[in-house]
This record gives C-alpha cells, sequence and structure tokens, in this order.
C-alpha cells in the first residue's frame, strides 16, 4: 500500500511538473559569414534573422575608423544590415563583426585589400587645333588598368599591355570642346586624369539651332510664310559672316522666285531662315550605304541608285517651324528643306490643309536637273501650287480608273487641278483659258499624272514635265490665285489675265549635249 501512495505522488508531481512551457534556444543567423572589398569605397547588404533582439559589435575596435554599420541592434525576425568601408590608403586590413542573440552569435570576416597604385608618368594635359592629332600616356600601375575616355572623338590607338597609351583626337568642325580619359585600377580606387582641350568655333559666332533669320518681309497683303531649313549641315557651316547653310538657304530663295508667277508676287512673302544642326555631314545614302547623323533623319532611297525618292523626320520639321514666332505650321505653310548634297533627287510631302515639305539637294547636275530646277519642280510646283507631276512615265498606258478616283480626291482639297480626266473643252478645268487670244498655246494636251492616255495638260510646256523654269498658264492662274487667297485679297481670272504678262514657252527642250535624261522626280507623299 506504502508502495502504491509512493507512485501515485510521483504521477501527480509529473503531471503537474508538464504544465510549464519549455525553454525557447536564442537563434540568430546571418546570410553570409564573409565579405571582401577592392580598396575603394564601398557598402554591402547582408541579412540577419533572429529569434530575439540582437546587437552587432566590431573587432578590433580601431576597426570603426575604417568600417561602418548602418544598424547596431535589432529586433525579432528579418533585417538588413549594411557593412561599409572606407577607401583603402594602407595595407591589407581585415575586422570581425559580431552579432548576438541572447546566447547565440554569428561572425562576419570583412576584408578589404591593400591600396592599389596608379601614377601618369607623361604630360596629363593637351591642347588640339582643330585639325585634331595624337598624344601618348605611359603610367606605372601595381595593378590591372581600366581605361574610359569621355567623347568619341577621343579614340586609344594602342595600349594596356605595356601601359603605354597613344590615343588619336579627330578634327573639329564643331565648337570648342574639352574631353578626358581616366585611367583607374580595375575595382580599386587608384585613378588619374589626362585632360585634353581642342580648339573649334565660338557659340557666339554661329548661327544656334533653331534660331530663325527672316530673309524678307511681306509689303504687301497679310504675308505668305515660307520657310527654309537644311540638313545635314554642322557647326562649321553656321559661322556668321561667311555661313555656308545661310547661303544655301538664301540661293534656294532666289530660285524659288526667279519663275512667274512667284517672280512679280515676291512682296507677299514673308521668308524665314531656321537653323538646323546635324552631327555630321551629308545625307544618309549618298552613296547608297553611308549612314549620316543629321537633324531631320534626311536620307535618299537604298534600294534603287535611279530613284529620286527622299524622306525626312517631317514631324521634326514641322517642330522646328513652330521656332518662328506667331507660326502655324497648319494653315498653308510651305517648308523647304535643303539637303546638303548635290545629288539629283527630290520629293515633297504635302497635307490636305495646306501644309508641305519640299526636300531639294543642292543638284549640281547639268540643266534642267540643277538646284534651281528641283526648287521649282519640288517646292515652287507641289509644295506650294501644289500641282500634280505631268511625266508620261507609263506612256503607252491609259490612266486606271482608281489613279482617277484618288486625283478627284486630292482635287477636292485644291490639289492636283492641273491635269484633268476629260477633253471636253467646254468642261476641262482650263476651260476659260481656251480659245484666249493672249493664250494661243492653251487646248489639251494627252498625256501627264504618269501616263500617256486618258489625262489632259493644259499646254505642251511646263515645269512639272521637266523642271524647265516656265509654269503653264493654269498653273500660273493657280499659283498666284492661291497667293491671294493666303494673303487676304481677293482674285479672279480676270485679275490674273491682267497681270500675267509671261511669253509662251518658245525654248526647245532642254538641250543636253549628250547628257542623259534623269529618271523622273519622285510622286508626293500626300497626307489628308
Amino acid at each position: 500500500m506504502k508502495q502504491f501512495f509512493f507512485l501515485l505522488f510521483v504521477a501527480l508531481l509529473v503531471a503537474c511538473g508538464s504544465d510549464k512551457p519549455a525553454k525557447v534556444v536564442d537563434s540568430v543567423e546571418v546570410s553570409t559569414s564573409e565579405i571582401n572589398f577592392t580598396d575603394g569605397a564601398g557598402s554591402r547588404s547582408l541579412y540577419v534573422t533572429s529569434t530575439v533582439d540582437w546587437t552587432a559589435s566590431m573587432a578590433p575596435s580601431d576597426a570603426s575608423s575604417w568600417l561602418s554599420l548602418n544598424v547596431r541592434e535589432g529586433g525579432k525576425g528579418k533585417t538588413t544590415l549594411s557593412i561599409s568601408v572606407k577607401a583603402n590608403t594602407g595595407d591589407a586590413r581585415t575586422a570581425v563583426v559580431t552579432v548576438t542573440a541572447g546566447e547565440a552569435y554569428k561572425t562576419i570576416t570583412v576584408s578589404q585589400r591593400k591600396a592599389t597604385s596608379l601614377t601618369i608618368t607623361t604630360q596629363k594635359e593637351f591642347d588640339f587645333t582643330t585639325t585634331g592629332g595624337t598624344f601618348s600616356v605611359s603610367l606605372q600601375s601595381d595593378a590591372t588598368v581600366n581605361v574610359t575616355m569621355s567623347d568619341p572623338w577621343i579614340k586609344q590607338m594602342t595600349g594596356k599591355a605595356t601601359n603605354n597609351y597613344t590615343y588619336k583626337v579627330e578634327a573639329n568642325d564643331g565648337f570648342v570642346r574639352s574631353g578626358t580619359v581616366i585611367f583607374k585600377t580595375l575595382g580599386g580606387s587608384a585613378a588619374d586624369t589626362v585632360k585634353i582641350s581642342q580648339a573649334g568655333y565660338s557659340p557666339d559666332d554661329c548661327y544656334a539651332d533653331r534660331e530663325v533669320v527672316k530673309l524678307a518681309s511681306a509689303t504687301k497683303g497679310k504675308g505668305v510664310d515660307l520657310v527654309l531649313m537644311g540638313d545635314g549641315f554642322v557647326i562649321k557651316d553656321m559661322v556668321k559672316g561667311d555661313s555656308r547653310y545661310r547661303r544655301a538657304m538664301e540661293q534656294a530663295m532666289e530660285h524659288f522666285f526667279a519663275i512667274e508667277p512667284y517672280k512679280s508676287n515676291s512682296d507677299y512673302f514673308n521668308v524665314y531662315m531656321v537653323a538646323a544642326i546635324s552631327n555630321q555631314s551629308g545625307i544618309t545614302h549618298d552613296p547608297i550605304g553611308k549612314m549620316v547623323d543629321t537633324r531631320f533623319k534626311s536620307k535618299f532611297d537604298a534600294t534603287d541608285a535611279n530613284s529620286t525618292r527622299t524622306e525626312c523626320d517631317y514631324a521634326l520639321v514641322e517642330n522646328y517651324a513652330t521656332s518662328i514666332p506667331n507660326i502655324d505650321p497648319r494653315k498653308d505653310l510651305s517648308v523647304i528643306v535643303v539637303f546638303n548634297s548635290t545629288k539629283y533627287a527630290g520629293t515633297c510631302s504635302m497635307a490636305s490643309d495646306g501644309f508641305s515639305i519640299a526636300m531639294c539637294p543642292m543638284s549640281t547636275l547639268y540643266y534642267p536637273y540643277d538646284f534651281r530646277g528641283l526648287i521649282q519642280h519640288e517646292a515652287g510646283g507641289h509644295g506650294f501650287g501644289r500641282l500634280a507631276d505631268e511625266y508620261k512615265t507609263n506612256a503607252t498606258q491609259t490612266v486606271p480608273s482608281s489613279d482617277i478616283t484618288n486625283a478627284r480626291k486630292w482635287q477636292g482639297y485644291g490639289m492636283y487641278l492641273n491635269v484633268d480626266f476629260t477633253n471636253d473643252p467646254t468642261q476641262v478645268l482650263w476651260k476659260d483659258f481656251i480659245g484666249v487670244a493672249k493664250y494661243p498655246q492653251v487646248g489639251l494636251y494627252q498625256g501627264g499624272y504618269y501616263y500617256g492616255y486618258g489625262v489632259w495638260r493644259a499646254e505642251q510646256n511646263n515645269c512639272m514635265i521637266d523642271n524647265i523654269p516656265y509654269y503653264n498658264v493654269y498653273c500660273r492662274y493657280l499659283i498666284a490665285k492661291r497667293i491671294m487667297a493666303i494673303a487676304g485679297e481677293s482674285y479672279g481670272i480676270a485679275s490674273f489675265m491682267a497681270a500675267d504678262n509671261v511669253p509662251v514657252w518658245a525654248g526647245a527642250p532642254p538641250v543636253r549635249s549628250g547628257n542623259p535624261v534623269m529618271p523622273p522626280l519622285a510622286p508626293p507623299v500626300i497626307m489628308e
């Protein structure tokens, strides 16, 4: 019986003891136990995960002179601990960071390598003229060296293997400039710099990008705006007093007003030049395959060496036109973009609201494929005149009905009114000029709008056929009528006939002295 009561007593003691909680063992973990730094200043982060509050310390105690922690204590859970070191200017060094959580702890060994050295032993500053040149640099270092050139016009020619480097400074067609070559130990803090200065143009002496110059002011009417800008022209072309850019714009203006009816109505025009500076000179695909970094990304057709098609960034050209105060590109504005190229090509982008961009290279070909011919065909004919081409590129074919429908659509916007698809003299668009004694040459001439049959034009000769300096009478009327409409003056056929004194084109077809006939210029690009 005594044994029974003793066992019962023990059982009760055990049962009562089971109500006490078991002791929790302290725990702490770190995501890394070793961190290595180069000799440069730096920082690394790790995670501390603990079941209880924790503290961090470092040893030796003087490690705090070069090593620091973002926090010295934390709580239960996961905490980010950042360890930072200052740049090392001496020997390699090591410290131990201890994270203590109750009775548990973890250590992180932090090491930083000894300081690297790098010294340039040759000249550290160079001055160059606009023609450029070369320079050499020698240095001493006890580590691998990384080299950084600040600008692409500084090019490394030799170096690295022996710590003897040679560089080339390219010719400068732009503003005064400066650059650097920085030598730095790989992953280290030791560094040295070479400074390069190069002569160039002063910004004060050049037209600034988007700068506006008014070349002519209207003295009649409300003013008809014509904007000139160029592409592929670089800073050296912008020097005031002898600006190749301005000369090109003024030459384009002279060609534009050298033909009637622009010549007699030039007093109605405001003419503006907008400066546009490109990074490189020339135009892309002149020749095919050549890429040129220009302001408006202008380019020739790369698919066919005989193509005359051109294009540019139309939206950016329109944006540059807005540099002119009080100009609204969407109100009958004509823009000429002069390409810095002597290639024969050209295209006009025409919008239904009256905005146009005529792209005209400065062609040096023989007459009538010269710069003048391009300006008068693309800018005067298509751009402002809104005229159709009168080529017969498909001379044996009849114009398709789909092309007639398309032309009629654009005629509804006031375009392409110099061609018609009827040979009825009482219905054709220029009927008021047929039979007029002053204009015996006006009639119904079959062929135009790229076809030989089913389309008619008003005269045998026209700039819209072969770039001759002559618009037929109905084209002159359409151009003069638009000038007066924009200028805010009333105008009609009688007014035109009274003022028009252009003789009938008596010149023979362009004499080319054995020179080949050039391909037709590309059709306009039309946007609603």
